[in-house]
């Protein structure tokens, strides 16, 4: 797989926080990838997998993307 783009926004309903989005695709499947950037236990921030935004395809997930206000690196 191959990263397709990277999406950079905020999360409203946890206070504005900052959060990229990773796409990769090889063409029939994606994976999607969050990082958002308060700090767990670790203090580290997290990349964890969107699974709800993988059961669609790329277009549906840079539709969804944009309308919540994200934009394209």
């Amino acid at each position: 797989m191959e990263l397709y783009r990277i999406y950079e926004g905020i999360i409203k309903a946890m206070q504005n926080t900052p959060c990229k989005v990773a796409v990769f695709t090889d063409g029939k499947n994606i994976k999607v990838f969050q990082k958002a950037f308060y700090k767990n236990n670790l203090n580290r921030p997290n990349w964890v997998r969107n699974n709800i935004l993988e059961r669609s395809n790329v277009n549906s997930v840079e539709s969804v993307l944009f309308s919540s206000g994200y934009k394209s690196k």
